[in-house]
């Protein structure tokens, strides 16, 4: 009796770890899903073909920064009012405006993407969205994935729609290109 209760509780921890470990619903696949590796700090390791992968996430709309370093997490902070907090790169008024064609993410100091059907994602599905990444824009500069070894991402899946970073919406992610 003592070992099926201990077997199952465990099948529960490992769900609910599996299920909700990563943090907000977010997916990315290149050709197929690809996994996410737990690294030190609540940061996950990407690993991908030096090609365009696509976000796929729940809703209509996904806040992404992206950096050349980890010092990008030092202002993508969980706890942050984005109506208030002026040093979070996620603070309302540093968003750019992106095309609704898009295929690229910014990379700078103070710049955030709104990702949705008026900057480059497409609908996936009846609750989902995906958003395509073909390139990096650093310094108004084009650089395909597949010049580029690594970078960083901070995802926020605003779930709530409250404009506040909850810890649970918040993704950090160390993108390594093999």
């Amino acid at each position: 009796m003592k070992k099926t209760v201990t077997s199952f509780l465990l099948f529960i921890f490992l769900s609910v770890y599996i299920g909700y470990g990563q943090g907000p619903e977010i997916t990315f696949l290149q050709g197929e899903q690809l996994s996410l590796s737990p690294l030190d700090n609540d940061l996950y390791e990407l690993k991908i073909k030096p090609e365009s992968f696509t976000l796929v996430f729940k809703g209509n709309e996904l806040h992404v920064c992206t950096g050349l370093s980890e010092e990008l997490f030092q202002f993508t902070k969980p706890e942050t009012d984005i109506n208030q907090d002026f040093n979070s790169y996620f603070f309302i008024f540093k968003y750019i405006a992106m095309p609704e064609d898009a295929n690229y993410l910014p990379v700078g100091k103070d710049e955030a993407a709104s990702l949705n059907k008026t900057h480059g994602a497409k609908l996936a599905g009846k609750d989902s969205s995906k958003f395509t990444v073909a390139s990096l824009q650093i310094e108004d500069e084009l650089k395909p994935l597949n010049e580029l070894k690594e970078f960083y991402l901070a995802l926020w899946l605003d779930t709530n729609l409250d404009q506040f970073i909850d810890t649970s919406e918040l993704l950090k992610v160390h993108v390594v290109i093999e």
